[in-house]
């Protein structure tokens, strides 16, 4: 979900059933200085959801993420350890969780995203934060160039 939402691993890490509608394919997650905001996710993000959903218990008041074990909810650190795995055995030697939710404001932002949408896509309070998102590498810079000049 982190490449389709932008979403912070600890957000994950919080979210619960009660605050997932699949229907409309969105979540409510709590951000930093305990700030709720929609994030929204795709068709597909929304297919997968569904099926893990069967695996899992899923009350409103349960988590979504779970340890493998299902003892008890995934935290920050457990949602770190296994992207570190997967990226491990991808042989990505670098890694960090906050890469995807990188990615995902550089993309939205390459894409013609406006930078006042995207800071609220992102849960960000100062644009100034989302700048970061929309400082773009060289062959970034090329790509656009070609498409608008």
């Amino acid at each position: 979900m982190f490449e389709q939402t932008g979403a912070r691993a600890s957000e994950l890490a919080g979210l619960t059933w009660g605050k997932v509608n699949l229907k409309q394919r969105r979540f409510i997650v709590t951000g930093r200085f305990d700030k709720t905001r929609v994030v929204f996710f795709k068709r597909d993000g929304a297919k997968i959801m569904r099926a893990y959903r069967n695996t899992v218990p899923h009350t409103s008041d349960d988590p979504v993420f779970w340890r493998i074990d299902r003892s008890e909810p995934l935290t920050y650190w457990g949602i770190y350890q296994v992207l570190e795995r997967l990226a491990a055995r991808a042989g990505v030697a670098r890694f960090n969780p906050h890469a995807f939710r990188h990615a995902f404001g550089v993309r939205l932002s390459l894409s013609g995203c406006p930078t006042v949408v995207l800071q609220d896509l992102m849960g960000h309070v100062s644009p100034a934060t989302t700048k970061i998102y929309t400082e773009f590498n060289d062959d970034q810079l090329q790509k656009a160039y070609d498409l608008y000049a």
